[in-house]
């Protein structure tokens, strides 16, 4: 998959988070002023696996990460199973409308969703 391995030396930097649902997803400033309706509340979970190959072992995997408000949040959490790594990711919505006094957090969430997509798993020879 383009842009998610790279190869550098003897390490090789696997980045797991294929699906990478609200990134980017900022609220402009200018509707800080607003309530924003949101399409619809929902609880995403993706479920990725990274078999090692041989002749490889793991040098690093991500710290975990999360982001918890009652209206929304996600997690991702690294795990290390022997020749196996895999990640879980649960992104959550539980309401239809953000309010003014949210968009400041969804945007902070946004912040804290953006850096774990962009966590890599590091390998070498």
């Amino acid at each position: 998959v383009p842009d998610y391995v790279k190869n550098i030396n003897e390490k090789t930097y696997i980045n797991l988070n294929l699906d990478r649902i609200y990134f980017n997803e900022y609220i402009e400033k200018e509707s800080f002023n607003q309530n924003i309706i949101v399409n619809n509340k929902f609880t995403e979970k993706h479920s990725t696996f990274l078999k090692i190959p041989e002749g490889y072992k793991i040098k690093s995997i991500p710290e975990n990460s999360s982001f918890k408000h009652p209206d929304f949040g996600f997690s991702v959490i690294y795990s290390d199973k022997g020749n196996t790594i895999s990640v879980e990711k649960s992104v959550y919505v539980n309401t239809i409308l953000l309010k003014q006094d949210e968009i400041y957090e969804w945007n902070k969430m946004i912040d804290h969703l953006n850096k774990a997509y962009s966590e890599v798993v590091v390998l070498e020879k």
